[in-house]
Protein backbone atom coordinates (compact mmCIF):
# COMPACT_ATOMS: atom_id res chain seq x y z
CA UNK A 1 0.00 0.00 0.00
CA UNK A 2 2.90 2.35 0.52
CA UNK A 3 4.77 4.31 -2.10
CA UNK A 4 8.12 2.63 -1.64
CA UNK A 5 6.70 -0.84 -2.30
CA UNK A 6 5.04 0.32 -5.50
CA UNK A 7 8.12 2.16 -6.77
CA UNK A 8 10.34 -0.85 -6.10
CA UNK A 9 7.91 -3.16 -7.87
CA UNK A 10 7.53 -0.87 -10.88
CA UNK A 11 11.27 -0.35 -11.30
CA UNK A 12 11.80 -4.08 -10.98
CA UNK A 13 9.38 -4.79 -13.82
CA UNK A 14 10.94 -2.19 -16.09
CA UNK A 15 14.58 -2.99 -15.45
CA UNK A 16 14.46 -6.75 -14.93
CA UNK A 17 15.19 -6.83 -11.22
CA UNK A 18 13.43 -6.79 -7.89
CA UNK A 19 14.03 -4.26 -5.15
CA UNK A 20 13.53 -5.73 -1.71
CA UNK A 21 12.50 -3.37 1.08
CA UNK A 22 13.55 -3.83 4.72
CA UNK A 23 12.18 -1.95 7.77
CA UNK A 24 15.26 0.22 8.26
CA UNK A 25 15.20 1.58 4.73
CA UNK A 26 17.75 -0.87 3.33
CA UNK A 27 17.30 -1.91 -0.29
CA UNK A 28 18.68 -4.97 -2.00
CA UNK A 29 18.71 -5.84 -5.65
CA UNK A 30 17.90 -9.49 -6.28
CA UNK A 31 17.74 -11.47 -9.53
CA UNK A 32 14.27 -11.47 -11.04
CA UNK A 33 14.05 -15.22 -10.52
CA UNK A 34 14.40 -14.80 -6.76
CA UNK A 35 11.16 -12.84 -6.46
CA UNK A 36 10.77 -10.28 -3.71
CA UNK A 37 11.59 -12.53 -0.74
CA UNK A 38 13.90 -11.31 1.98
CA UNK A 39 16.20 -14.34 1.90
CA UNK A 40 18.37 -14.25 -1.17
CA UNK A 41 21.92 -13.47 -2.18
CA UNK A 42 22.98 -10.04 -1.00
CA UNK A 43 23.84 -7.77 -3.89
CA UNK A 44 24.02 -4.26 -2.54
CA UNK A 45 22.31 -1.51 -4.47
CA UNK A 46 23.71 1.92 -3.73
CA UNK A 47 21.36 4.83 -3.40
CA UNK A 48 22.73 6.60 -6.46
CA UNK A 49 21.82 3.64 -8.66
CA UNK A 50 18.26 3.71 -7.39
CA UNK A 51 17.96 7.43 -8.13
CA UNK A 52 19.48 6.95 -11.58
CA UNK A 53 16.87 4.36 -12.52
CA UNK A 54 14.11 6.51 -11.11
CA UNK A 55 15.31 9.49 -13.17
CA UNK A 56 15.22 7.72 -16.54
CA UNK A 57 12.74 9.15 -19.09
CA UNK A 58 10.61 6.00 -19.08
CA UNK A 59 9.98 6.51 -15.36
CA UNK A 60 8.42 9.97 -15.61
CA UNK A 61 5.06 8.66 -14.42
CA UNK A 62 6.69 7.30 -11.27
CA UNK A 63 8.30 10.68 -10.68
CA UNK A 64 4.90 12.33 -10.99
CA UNK A 65 3.48 9.83 -8.55
CA UNK A 66 6.20 10.54 -6.01
CA UNK A 67 5.42 14.25 -6.23
CA UNK A 68 1.81 13.52 -5.32
CA UNK A 69 2.50 10.94 -2.62
CA UNK A 70 1.77 12.24 0.89
CA UNK A 71 1.97 8.99 2.83
CA UNK A 72 4.36 7.42 5.25
CA UNK A 73 7.38 5.90 3.55
CA UNK A 74 10.67 4.94 5.12
CA UNK A 75 12.06 4.98 1.61
CA UNK A 76 10.89 8.55 1.15
CA UNK A 77 12.46 9.79 4.36
CA UNK A 78 15.71 7.92 3.80
CA UNK A 79 16.11 9.02 0.19
CA UNK A 80 15.27 12.60 0.96
CA UNK A 81 17.81 12.69 3.77
CA UNK A 82 20.60 11.26 1.62
CA UNK A 83 19.86 13.13 -1.60
CA UNK A 84 17.43 15.98 -0.91
CA UNK A 85 17.25 17.02 -4.57
CA UNK A 86 17.52 14.67 -7.50
CA UNK A 87 18.20 16.08 -11.00
CA UNK A 88 14.45 16.32 -11.49
CA UNK A 89 13.91 18.04 -8.15
CA UNK A 90 11.52 15.39 -6.88
CA UNK A 91 9.84 15.91 -3.54
CA UNK A 92 9.51 12.67 -1.60
CA UNK A 93 8.00 13.74 1.66
CA UNK A 94 5.27 15.90 3.10
CA UNK A 95 5.13 15.75 6.87
CA UNK A 96 2.22 18.13 7.27
CA UNK A 97 -0.59 15.90 6.00
CA UNK A 98 0.84 12.99 7.95
CA UNK A 99 0.25 14.81 11.23
CA UNK A 100 -3.46 14.15 10.96
CA UNK A 101 -3.74 11.04 8.83
CA UNK A 102 -1.20 8.75 10.48
CA UNK A 103 -1.57 9.06 14.23
CA UNK A 104 -0.63 7.17 17.31
CA UNK A 105 -4.26 6.18 17.74
CA UNK A 106 -4.30 4.43 14.34
CA UNK A 107 -0.95 2.75 14.98
CA UNK A 108 -2.08 1.45 18.38
CA UNK A 109 -5.19 -0.03 16.74
CA UNK A 110 -2.92 -1.94 14.39
CA UNK A 111 -1.29 -3.77 17.29
CA UNK A 112 -4.55 -5.41 18.33
CA UNK A 113 -5.39 -8.89 16.94
CA UNK A 114 -7.91 -7.92 14.27
CA UNK A 115 -9.25 -10.41 11.70
CA UNK A 116 -7.39 -10.19 8.36
CA UNK A 117 -10.46 -9.00 6.45
CA UNK A 118 -10.91 -6.11 8.91
CA UNK A 119 -7.29 -5.07 8.48
CA UNK A 120 -7.62 -5.34 4.71
CA UNK A 121 -10.63 -3.05 4.45
CA UNK A 122 -9.32 -0.63 7.05
CA UNK A 123 -5.98 -0.36 5.29
CA UNK A 124 -7.63 0.12 1.91
CA UNK A 125 -9.88 2.87 3.25
CA UNK A 126 -7.04 4.59 5.07
CA UNK A 127 -4.72 4.41 2.07
CA UNK A 128 -7.27 6.05 -0.18
CA UNK A 129 -7.99 8.75 2.39
CA UNK A 130 -4.31 9.60 2.87
CA UNK A 131 -3.57 9.57 -0.83
CA UNK A 132 -0.86 6.94 -0.50
CA UNK A 133 -2.43 4.38 -2.78
CA UNK A 134 0.30 4.97 -5.28
CA UNK A 135 -1.33 3.33 -8.26
CA UNK A 136 -3.69 6.30 -8.44
CA UNK A 137 -0.91 8.80 -9.01
CA UNK A 138 -2.38 10.03 -12.29
CA UNK A 139 -5.24 11.90 -10.67
CA UNK A 140 -7.57 14.29 -12.40
CA UNK A 141 -7.04 18.04 -11.82
CA UNK A 142 -10.12 18.19 -9.59
CA UNK A 143 -8.80 15.44 -7.30
CA UNK A 144 -5.41 17.14 -7.14
CA UNK A 145 -7.07 20.42 -6.21
CA UNK A 146 -9.15 18.70 -3.52
CA UNK A 147 -6.02 17.17 -2.01
CA UNK A 148 -4.30 20.56 -1.98
CA UNK A 149 -7.26 22.09 -0.13
CA UNK A 150 -7.24 19.20 2.35
CA UNK A 151 -3.52 19.65 2.97
CA UNK A 152 -3.99 23.36 3.63
CA UNK A 153 -6.81 22.66 6.08
CA UNK A 154 -4.75 20.02 7.89
CA UNK A 155 -1.88 22.48 8.32
CA UNK A 156 -4.17 25.08 9.86
CA UNK A 157 -5.63 22.47 12.20
CA UNK A 158 -2.15 21.38 13.19
CA UNK A 159 -1.12 24.94 13.98
CA UNK A 160 -4.22 25.43 16.12
CA UNK A 161 -3.46 22.25 18.10
CA UNK A 162 0.16 23.24 18.73
CA UNK A 163 1.62 20.34 16.74
CA UNK A 164 5.06 21.11 15.24
CA UNK A 165 4.81 21.33 11.46
CA UNK A 166 8.49 21.87 10.69
CA UNK A 167 11.78 20.50 11.98
CA UNK A 168 15.47 21.33 11.78
CA UNK A 169 18.49 19.05 11.85
CA UNK A 170 20.85 21.51 13.59
CA UNK A 171 19.63 23.52 16.56
CA UNK A 172 22.61 25.94 16.64
CA UNK A 173 22.17 26.74 12.95
CA UNK A 174 18.44 27.30 13.37
CA UNK A 175 18.84 29.51 16.44
CA UNK A 176 21.46 31.50 14.59
CA UNK A 177 18.90 32.25 11.88
CA UNK A 178 15.96 32.71 14.27
CA UNK A 179 17.22 34.50 17.41
CA UNK A 180 13.65 35.15 18.53
CA UNK A 181 13.31 31.39 19.15
CA UNK A 182 16.41 31.13 21.31
CA UNK A 183 20.15 31.59 21.55
CA UNK A 184 23.19 29.35 21.83
CA UNK A 185 24.92 30.17 25.12
CA UNK A 186 27.95 27.93 24.65
CA UNK A 187 29.55 25.72 21.98
CA UNK A 188 32.48 23.33 21.93
CA UNK A 189 33.58 19.97 20.52
CA UNK A 190 34.23 16.54 21.99
CA UNK A 191 36.61 13.95 20.60
CA UNK A 192 35.30 10.57 19.49
CA UNK A 193 37.94 7.88 19.72
CA UNK A 194 38.40 5.21 17.06
CA UNK A 195 36.45 2.05 17.84
CA UNK A 196 38.44 -1.08 16.92
CA UNK A 197 36.74 -4.32 15.85
CA UNK A 198 35.84 -6.84 18.53
CA UNK A 199 39.05 -8.79 19.08
CA UNK A 200 37.76 -12.40 19.06
CA UNK A 201 34.29 -13.48 17.92
CA UNK A 202 33.03 -17.04 18.31
CA UNK A 203 31.78 -18.91 16.30
CA UNK A 204 32.31 -16.37 13.47
CA UNK A 205 32.62 -12.60 12.98
CA UNK A 206 29.40 -10.59 12.91
CA UNK A 207 29.07 -7.53 10.62
CA UNK A 208 28.08 -5.29 13.55
CA UNK A 209 31.27 -6.18 15.43
CA UNK A 210 33.81 -6.98 12.73
CA UNK A 211 34.35 -3.50 11.32
CA UNK A 212 35.97 -0.68 13.24
CA UNK A 213 34.79 2.93 13.25
CA UNK A 214 36.95 5.99 12.73
CA UNK A 215 36.75 8.72 15.33
CA UNK A 216 36.49 12.46 14.92
CA UNK A 217 35.05 15.56 16.54
CA UNK A 218 31.45 15.96 17.73
CA UNK A 219 29.88 19.40 18.30
CA UNK A 220 28.33 20.04 21.71
CA UNK A 221 26.40 23.11 22.77
CA UNK A 222 23.96 24.63 25.24
CA UNK A 223 20.88 26.51 24.06
CA UNK A 224 18.42 28.77 25.85
CA UNK A 225 14.84 28.72 24.52
CA UNK A 226 12.03 31.02 25.68
CA UNK A 227 8.52 29.56 25.90
CA UNK A 228 9.69 26.22 24.53
CA UNK A 229 7.87 22.93 25.04
CA UNK A 230 9.09 19.46 25.97
CA UNK A 231 6.79 16.57 25.10
CA UNK A 232 7.27 12.98 26.29
CA UNK A 233 7.90 10.15 26.57
CA UNK A 234 9.88 10.04 23.28
CA UNK A 235 11.42 13.37 24.09
CA UNK A 236 10.54 16.16 21.66
CA UNK A 237 11.80 19.74 22.01
CA UNK A 238 9.62 22.31 20.25
CA UNK A 239 10.36 26.04 19.98
CA UNK A 240 7.73 28.71 20.55
CA UNK A 241 7.32 28.92 16.74
CA UNK A 242 6.44 25.19 16.68
CA UNK A 243 9.69 23.93 15.17
CA UNK A 244 10.97 20.51 16.27
CA UNK A 245 14.69 20.50 17.12
CA UNK A 246 15.72 17.24 15.50
CA UNK A 247 19.18 16.82 17.04
CA UNK A 248 17.77 16.72 20.59
CA UNK A 249 14.44 15.05 19.71
CA UNK A 250 15.43 11.46 19.11
CA UNK A 251 12.99 8.64 18.43
CA UNK A 252 14.70 5.34 17.68
CA UNK A 253 14.34 4.02 14.16
CA UNK A 254 12.80 7.27 12.87
CA UNK A 255 14.03 10.43 11.27
CA UNK A 256 13.08 13.75 12.93
CA UNK A 257 10.33 14.46 10.39
CA UNK A 258 8.69 11.18 11.44
CA UNK A 259 8.85 11.83 15.19
CA UNK A 260 5.82 10.65 17.15
CA UNK A 261 4.80 14.15 18.17
CA UNK A 262 4.29 15.01 14.50
CA UNK A 263 1.84 12.15 14.00
CA UNK A 264 -0.66 13.08 16.69
CA UNK A 265 -4.19 14.36 16.37
CA UNK A 266 -3.80 16.42 19.51
CA UNK A 267 -1.40 17.17 22.32
CA UNK A 268 -2.06 16.94 26.06
CA UNK A 269 -2.70 20.18 27.96
CA UNK A 270 0.48 22.11 28.62
CA UNK A 271 1.88 22.31 32.16
CA UNK A 272 3.55 25.70 32.66
CA UNK A 273 6.93 25.78 34.41
CA UNK A 274 8.09 29.19 35.57
CA UNK A 275 11.70 30.20 36.05
CA UNK A 276 14.57 28.20 34.57
CA UNK A 277 14.18 24.58 33.46
CA UNK A 278 16.92 22.21 32.31
CA UNK A 279 16.30 19.31 29.93
CA UNK A 280 18.19 16.15 30.90
CA UNK A 281 15.75 13.52 29.62
CA UNK A 282 16.39 11.56 26.44
CA UNK A 283 14.38 8.87 24.73
CA UNK A 284 14.95 5.65 26.68
CA UNK A 285 16.44 7.50 29.65
CA UNK A 286 14.33 5.53 32.09
CA UNK A 287 16.62 2.53 31.44
CA UNK A 288 20.07 2.15 32.98
CA UNK A 289 22.27 2.42 29.87
CA UNK A 290 20.60 5.51 28.43
CA UNK A 291 20.37 7.16 31.85
CA UNK A 292 24.06 6.67 32.56
CA UNK A 293 25.48 7.32 29.09
CA UNK A 294 23.09 9.96 27.72
CA UNK A 295 21.21 11.68 30.56
CA UNK A 296 23.88 12.19 33.25
CA UNK A 297 26.68 13.33 30.88
CA UNK A 298 24.56 16.33 29.89
CA UNK A 299 25.29 17.65 33.39
CA UNK A 300 28.96 17.83 32.43
CA UNK A 301 28.05 20.12 29.52
CA UNK A 302 26.10 22.35 31.90
CA UNK A 303 29.14 22.50 34.19
CA UNK A 304 31.49 23.35 31.32
CA UNK A 305 29.07 26.08 30.20
CA UNK A 306 29.19 27.63 33.67
CA UNK A 307 25.61 26.88 34.74
CA UNK A 308 24.98 26.88 38.49
CA UNK A 309 22.59 23.97 39.13
CA UNK A 310 21.42 25.47 42.42
CA UNK A 311 19.80 28.31 40.45
CA UNK A 312 17.75 25.93 38.28
CA UNK A 313 14.07 25.65 39.21
CA UNK A 314 13.11 22.46 37.33
CA UNK A 315 15.00 19.45 35.96
CA UNK A 316 13.19 17.49 33.25
CA UNK A 317 14.16 13.82 33.66
CA UNK A 318 12.87 10.44 32.51
CA UNK A 319 12.04 9.38 36.06
CA UNK A 320 13.27 9.25 39.64
CA UNK A 321 11.48 6.19 41.01
CA UNK A 322 14.16 3.59 40.31
CA UNK A 323 17.04 3.06 42.67
CA UNK A 324 19.74 4.12 40.20
CA UNK A 325 17.77 7.30 39.42
CA UNK A 326 17.68 8.35 43.06
CA UNK A 327 21.29 7.43 43.80
CA UNK A 328 22.72 9.26 40.80
CA UNK A 329 20.56 12.37 41.30
CA UNK A 330 21.73 12.48 44.90
CA UNK A 331 25.34 12.12 43.74
CA UNK A 332 25.07 15.16 41.44
CA UNK A 333 23.15 17.22 44.00
CA UNK A 334 19.74 17.48 42.31
CA UNK A 335 16.81 17.45 44.78
CA UNK A 336 13.98 15.12 43.80
CA UNK A 337 11.52 17.93 44.55
CA UNK A 338 12.87 19.83 41.53
CA UNK A 339 12.48 16.90 39.12
CA UNK A 340 9.72 16.80 36.50
CA UNK A 341 9.12 13.54 34.63
CA UNK A 342 8.67 13.42 30.83
CA UNK A 343 6.12 10.63 30.85
CA UNK A 344 3.16 9.54 28.73
CA UNK A 345 0.63 12.31 27.97
CA UNK A 346 3.05 14.88 29.31
CA UNK A 347 3.75 18.33 27.86
CA UNK A 348 5.73 21.04 29.63
CA UNK A 349 5.80 24.68 28.53
CA UNK A 350 8.92 26.27 30.02
CA UNK A 351 9.38 29.98 30.61
CA UNK A 352 13.12 29.52 30.02
CA UNK A 353 14.48 26.16 28.89
CA UNK A 354 18.17 25.26 28.92
CA UNK A 355 18.84 22.49 26.40
CA UNK A 356 22.26 20.81 26.40
CA UNK A 357 23.09 18.82 23.29
CA UNK A 358 23.63 15.09 23.37
CA UNK A 359 27.17 14.04 24.22
CA UNK A 360 27.79 12.15 21.00
CA UNK A 361 26.20 9.97 18.33
CA UNK A 362 23.75 7.37 19.59
CA UNK A 363 25.61 4.32 20.92
CA UNK A 364 29.07 5.94 20.72
CA UNK A 365 30.66 6.35 24.16
CA UNK A 366 32.77 9.46 24.74
CA UNK A 367 35.82 9.33 27.05
CA UNK A 368 34.97 12.58 28.89
CA UNK A 369 31.52 11.21 29.74
CA UNK A 370 33.10 8.01 31.09
CA UNK A 371 35.51 9.96 33.30
CA UNK A 372 32.64 12.10 34.56
CA UNK A 373 30.75 8.99 35.68
CA UNK A 374 33.81 7.56 37.42
CA UNK A 375 34.27 10.77 39.39
CA UNK A 376 30.69 10.58 40.63
CA UNK A 377 31.69 7.45 42.57
CA UNK A 378 35.04 8.05 44.34
CA UNK A 379 37.28 5.04 44.71
CA UNK A 380 36.13 3.31 41.53
CA UNK A 381 38.62 2.64 38.78
CA UNK A 382 41.73 2.49 40.98
CA UNK A 383 44.19 -0.37 40.74
CA UNK A 384 44.32 -3.49 38.58
CA UNK A 385 41.37 -5.81 39.08
CA UNK A 386 41.65 -9.46 40.04
CA UNK A 387 38.05 -10.64 40.20
CA UNK A 388 36.24 -12.66 37.57
CA UNK A 389 32.55 -11.78 37.47
CA UNK A 390 29.58 -13.00 35.47
CA UNK A 391 26.67 -10.60 34.92
CA UNK A 392 23.33 -12.42 34.34
CA UNK A 393 20.14 -10.81 33.08
CA UNK A 394 18.54 -11.12 36.52
CA UNK A 395 14.86 -10.20 36.80
CA UNK A 396 14.76 -8.05 33.66
CA UNK A 397 12.27 -8.80 30.91
CA UNK A 398 13.33 -10.30 27.60
CA UNK A 399 16.63 -11.69 26.35
CA UNK A 400 16.57 -14.72 28.66
CA UNK A 401 19.23 -17.42 28.27
CA UNK A 402 17.86 -20.95 27.85
CA UNK A 403 21.13 -22.67 28.77
CA UNK A 404 22.11 -20.35 31.61
CA UNK A 405 22.43 -23.22 34.11
CA UNK A 406 25.08 -24.78 31.88
CA UNK A 407 26.83 -21.42 31.55
CA UNK A 408 26.90 -20.99 35.34
CA UNK A 409 28.35 -24.49 35.79
CA UNK A 410 31.04 -23.76 33.21
CA UNK A 411 31.98 -20.43 34.78
CA UNK A 412 32.24 -22.03 38.22
CA UNK A 413 35.02 -24.22 36.82
CA UNK A 414 36.94 -21.07 35.89
CA UNK A 415 36.42 -19.38 39.31
CA UNK A 416 33.83 -16.79 38.23
CA UNK A 417 31.41 -15.13 40.66
CA UNK A 418 27.83 -14.31 39.66
CA UNK A 419 27.06 -10.63 40.19
CA UNK A 420 23.43 -9.43 39.97
CA UNK A 421 23.82 -5.69 39.44
CA UNK A 422 20.13 -5.00 39.99
CA UNK A 423 20.33 -6.02 43.67
CA UNK A 424 23.10 -3.67 44.81
CA UNK A 425 23.74 0.06 44.88
CA UNK A 426 25.38 2.06 42.12
CA UNK A 427 28.51 2.46 44.20
CA UNK A 428 28.76 -1.31 44.73
CA UNK A 429 28.32 -1.89 41.01
CA UNK A 430 31.11 0.57 40.27
CA UNK A 431 33.44 -1.07 42.79
CA UNK A 432 32.74 -4.59 41.47
CA UNK A 433 33.52 -3.70 37.86
CA UNK A 434 36.54 -1.59 38.83
CA UNK A 435 38.03 -4.61 40.62
CA UNK A 436 37.33 -7.07 37.78
CA UNK A 437 39.99 -8.79 35.73
CA UNK A 438 37.47 -10.43 33.38
CA UNK A 439 33.79 -9.55 32.95
CA UNK A 440 31.42 -11.94 31.19
CA UNK A 441 27.82 -10.89 30.71
CA UNK A 442 24.67 -11.19 28.64
CA UNK A 443 24.09 -8.14 26.45
CA UNK A 444 21.89 -5.85 28.55
CA UNK A 445 21.73 -2.77 30.73
CA UNK A 446 23.94 -4.13 33.52
CA UNK A 447 26.88 -4.19 31.10
CA UNK A 448 26.80 -0.38 31.24
CA UNK A 449 29.01 -0.80 34.31
CA UNK A 450 31.88 -1.48 31.91
CA UNK A 451 32.32 2.28 32.24
CA UNK A 452 33.90 1.65 35.67
CA UNK A 453 36.40 -0.94 34.39
CA UNK A 454 40.13 -0.25 34.45
CA UNK A 455 42.19 -0.25 31.24
CA UNK A 456 43.08 -3.76 30.13
CA UNK A 457 39.99 -5.43 31.60
CA UNK A 458 38.74 -8.19 29.32
CA UNK A 459 35.02 -8.00 28.58
CA UNK A 460 33.23 -10.99 27.02
CA UNK A 461 29.73 -10.18 25.78
CA UNK A 462 27.22 -12.98 25.07
CA UNK A 463 24.79 -12.36 22.19
CA UNK A 464 21.94 -14.16 20.51
CA UNK A 465 21.88 -14.44 16.73
CA UNK A 466 18.90 -12.15 16.08
CA UNK A 467 20.16 -9.07 17.93
CA UNK A 468 23.77 -7.87 18.03
CA UNK A 469 24.12 -4.30 19.28
CA UNK A 470 27.73 -2.99 19.34
CA UNK A 471 27.17 -0.21 21.91
CA UNK A 472 29.22 -1.93 24.63
CA UNK A 473 32.10 -2.45 22.25
CA UNK A 474 32.24 1.35 21.98
CA UNK A 475 32.03 1.70 25.76
CA UNK A 476 34.82 -0.83 26.32
CA UNK A 477 37.01 1.03 23.84
CA UNK A 478 36.36 4.38 25.56
CA UNK A 479 37.68 3.08 28.92
CA UNK A 480 40.55 1.05 27.46
CA UNK A 481 39.00 -2.39 28.00
CA UNK A 482 39.26 -5.30 25.55
CA UNK A 483 36.03 -6.51 23.94
CA UNK A 484 35.26 -10.12 22.98
CA UNK A 485 32.02 -11.75 21.84
CA UNK A 486 30.36 -15.16 21.94
CA UNK A 487 27.33 -15.44 19.67
CA UNK A 488 24.63 -18.06 19.27
CA UNK A 489 24.83 -20.29 16.24
CA UNK A 490 22.17 -19.00 13.78
CA UNK A 491 19.07 -21.16 13.50
CA UNK A 492 18.75 -20.54 9.78
CA UNK A 493 21.04 -20.04 6.83
CA UNK A 494 21.53 -16.68 5.21
CA UNK A 495 23.17 -13.35 5.91
CA UNK A 496 23.58 -12.17 9.50
CA UNK A 497 20.84 -9.95 10.92
CA UNK A 498 22.23 -6.45 11.37
CA UNK A 499 19.04 -4.60 12.39
CA UNK A 500 17.93 -4.02 15.99
CA UNK A 501 14.28 -5.02 15.56
CA UNK A 502 14.54 -8.23 17.65
CA UNK A 503 16.02 -6.69 20.78
CA UNK A 504 13.88 -8.78 23.17
CA UNK A 505 14.56 -12.17 21.58
CA UNK A 506 15.74 -14.89 23.95
CA UNK A 507 19.20 -16.42 23.65
CA UNK A 508 20.15 -20.07 23.44
CA UNK A 509 23.55 -19.61 25.08
CA UNK A 510 26.54 -20.92 23.15
CA UNK A 511 28.15 -22.91 25.97
CA UNK A 512 30.67 -24.60 23.68
CA UNK A 513 31.72 -21.25 22.22
CA UNK A 514 32.08 -19.75 25.69
CA UNK A 515 34.33 -22.63 26.78
CA UNK A 516 36.49 -22.04 23.73
CA UNK A 517 36.72 -18.33 24.58
CA UNK A 518 37.65 -19.02 28.21
CA UNK A 519 40.41 -21.41 27.19
CA UNK A 520 41.87 -18.62 25.06
CA UNK A 521 41.62 -15.87 27.70
CA UNK A 522 42.29 -17.83 30.88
Amino acid sequence: WHADHYVCHALGIRHGMVFCHEPLGVFRRLPQSMGSGMEGPEEGLVLQEFVRLLSLPENKDLQAGIKECRGLSIFGSWLRRELPKTPEGLIFWDARLRHWLWTQEVRSLWRHPLPPWVKHHFRRWFSELAGIKFKEHLWSPSRRQALALFRGASRRLGQAAGIPLDWVASSPAHLGRKPEEGVVLWQSEKSLEDIPPTQIQIPQPHPNLAGGLGGGRYPVWLGELPEAEVIGPSVAVVTKKKVLLGDVSVEWGRTPDDHGVMRRFRLPPAISLGGTSVLLATTGGDTYYHWMMEVLPRLLLLKEAGINLSQVDHFLVNGFEKRFHKESLEAVGIPLAKCRVTQEKCRYRCEKLLVPSLFGPHGWAQPDACQFLKKLFPGSGSGKGRKRIYVPRGQTHGRKVRREDEILALLTEFKFESFDAGKVSLREQAEAFASAEIVIGIHGGAMTNIVFCTPGTRVVEIFGWRYVNPCYRSLASAVGAEHYAVLDIPERRGPAITSFTSSSSDLEGNVEGLREMLEILV
